[in-house]
């Protein structure tokens, strides 16, 4: 078993392969295959996984102060089902930016 707190930037998770979950804004999210997560900016995060995990992820900061940042005054889903077109876009950004895919959960969301 694994488990850590973070404050990230805000983040996006494609979960592959295996399992976990992650507990923010007072909720927990299950870390299902081919889905989607949004972890809003600078949350406070807690992360868990049992066996193992593959994914894909991406942080992204908003620098702007005079806009408002992605998750500022919205409501959206923080979990999606992802789909074929999610899977080839991210899978093109880490061609493109050489992003990580983590194969372990002692690794699990932290850059190489």
């Amino acid at each position: 078993m694994r488990m850590f707190l973070a404050l990230f930037p805000g983040s996006i998770l494609l979960i592959t392969e295996g399992g976990g979950w992650v507990w923010h804004n007072e909720k927990k999210f299950l870390l299902k295959p081919n889905h989607l997560y949004l972890i809003p900016r600078f949350t406070l995060s807690k992360y868990h996984c049992d066996n193992f995990l593959n994914q894909y992820y991406i942080h992204f900061l908003n620098e702007s102060e005079d806009t408002l940042g992605v998750f500022e005054d919205l409501s959206f889903q923080f979990e999606e089902e992802a789909t074929s077109i999610d899977f080839q876009l991210i899978e093109k950004l880490n061609r493109c930016a050489e992003l990580n895919i983590l194969n372990k959960c002692h690794n699990f969301l932290i850059m190489r």
